[in-house]
Parts: structure tokens; sequence; C-alpha cells
């Protein structure tokens, strides 16, 4: 009888190790990718995709790699928890050989750490770059005539571009969309014929070149208005006078606005009073003539 081969048992360490290099490479390619996507806004409005993923998607794909390289890090350092720890322990007997080597990574990896915070190049000419791409994205897609337009229903959609729902819905049937739900968001009308929200705008402006152009609005402006009042008072006969004034003022303002609306205003006011107070003063006056002299005693006056 032949003896059955023996089944050969699973290699924990070699299997922590391929799966570190396995979500090490995904890790790598798909943060390449995020590097290179457009903004959220042109990503979901365009439905950007690379290699039939989307920007969230790659998103989901780089995060759940990080964790499990961290996960699979972990138990590969316990594994072999055991080589590491000696060998710490031997070079620390040695007097640490690797202390320039050690100092060195320590020094880089701070000085990545320290450079992209401060926007010190070459940290921030990376950052820049990435930037320009996200730029070169918004300049050369189908740009939506409201934020996040895709998560607006057919109703709301069409009241921001100036038009009736039945209006958008009527163009949309032209255009070969199946419009039976107006609730629907943009982005559902889309998925159902497997195109991009931008393509629902397109379709429209077929019909209404103008939707979607520059929105306009009106704004309210107030002004406000000081017066100012002067009193004048004056006295005659050596005396003093007061006068008080008072004055009122009042400004009127409009704006117009454009887009969403804003307003200005502008106010003026002025205002005079004349003001007249009381004099009082006292005075000597200057006598017409002489008194009469008294008469010598014992004598009556003569009258």
């Amino acid at each position: 009888m032949t003896d059955k081969p023996t089944r050969r048992k699973l290699s924990t360490r070699g299997f922590t190790s391929l799966l570190l290099m396995c979500s090490f490479l995904v890790m790598c390619v798909s943060g390449v990718v995020l590097y290179l996507t457009p903004q959220g806004r042109v990503a979901h409005w365009t439905d950007w995709a690379i290699l039939g993923l989307g920007k969230e998607d790659w998103a989901a794909v780089h995060i759940n790699n990080s964790l499990l390289f961290l996960i699979a890090s972990v138990i590969h350092l316990i594994l072999n928890w055991k080589i590491f720890w000696g060998y710490i322990k031997k070079k620390t007997v040695a007097g640490l050989n690797l202390k320039w080597e050690m100092s060195a990574a320590l020094l880089i990896g701070l000085l990545v750490v320290v450079g992209t915070l401060r926007g010190i190049p070459p940290f921030s000419s990376i950052i820049h770059l990435n930037d320009q791409i996200k730029v070169y994205w918004a300049q050369h897609a189908p740009r939506a005539p409201v934020p996040h337009a895709e998560d607006l229903s057919l109703e709301r959609f069409a009241a921001q571009i100036n038009l009736s729902v039945e209006e958008a819905a009527e163009a949309l049937r032209q255009e070969g969309f199946d419009v039976q739900d107006t609730s629907l968001t943009l982005r559902e009308l889309a998925s159902q014929q497997d195109v991009p929200p931008s393509e629902i705008m397109a379709a429209i402006k077929k019909h209404f070149p103008a939707a979607g152009g520059p929105g306009q609005g009106r704004g309210m402006g107030r002004g406000m208005g000081r017066g100012m009042g002067q009193g004048m008072g004056g006295g005659q006969g050596g005396g003093m006078g007061r006068g008080m004034g008072r004055g009122m003022g009042r400004g009127m303002g409009g704006g117009e606005g454009l887009g969403q609306g804003g307003g200005q205003g502008l106010g003026q006011g002025g205002g005079q009073g004349p003001g007249q107070g009381p004099g009082q003063g006292r005075g000597r006056a200057a006598p017409d003539e002489a008194p009469a002299a008294a008469p010598p005693s014992g004598k009556p006056a003569e009258k």
C-alpha cells in the first residue's frame, strides 16, 4: 500500500508576509489613483472612473487595504517577536552599532512630517501638483449649474435652472430618458440610462439653451442718515444768551444684487436748527438832569 501524501500545514509566517506584500501593492496603486482624481463635485457630476471604479470606490479600497496592512503588520510582528526582540537585545549589548542608521531614519521621517506641514519644498511642490491636477479636471469637465446637482431631485433641479418640472421632464423624454417620477435625483435618473448626471443637463440644454445660465437675484439695502443741529443765541445789554438747536436727518438706500442676491444701501442726512435764547443783563442809565438844590434851613422852598 502506498502512503497517502501528508497535507502540508499552513505556514502562518509565510502567509502573513505574502499578505503584507499584497496589501502594500494595492495600497500603493490606490494611493496613486487618488492622487490623480478630480475634486468630488467634478467626479460625481461626470461619473469619473478609472478601471471601472469611481473616486469613492478607490477611496474605499485604499482605506480597507491600509487597515489590512496595519493588521498584517501587527500579526507579523507578534509571530516574529522573539527574533525581533533578540535582535534588539543583541544590538543593545553590542552598543547599538546601527545608532547612526536609526538616527537617520528617525530624522527623515520627522523631516517629511514637518516639511509637509510647514509647506517646505519639495513636499509643498507635491501638494501643489495635486492641486494643479484637480484644477485641470475642473477646467476640462462639464460644470454643474449648482453644487452637488446630482443629488437634487428633478423638481428641485428644474427650479434651480429657472424651468418648470414639466418643461425639464418633457425635454428629457424627447432625448430618450424615461422620466416617470420627478422626485428621483439626477444621479438615479442618469443611472437608469447608464450615463453620467452631466448628460441630464446636456439633454435639457438642447431644448433650453439658456437653462443653467448665470442666475439673477435681488437684494435689499438699507441706508442710515444722521442729522446735526446747530444753535445760536445772543443777548444785548451786556447780558448772556443761550441757544439750543435740534436737527433731524433721514437717509434712504436701495440695492440690487446678482446671483444669490446681495444689497448695499447708502444714506445721507443732514439737519440744521436755529436756536434762540433770552439774554439778561444789568446796566446803569446816565442822569437826564441835575437834582434841585436843597433849601436853606428855616425857609421853605418856592413853589
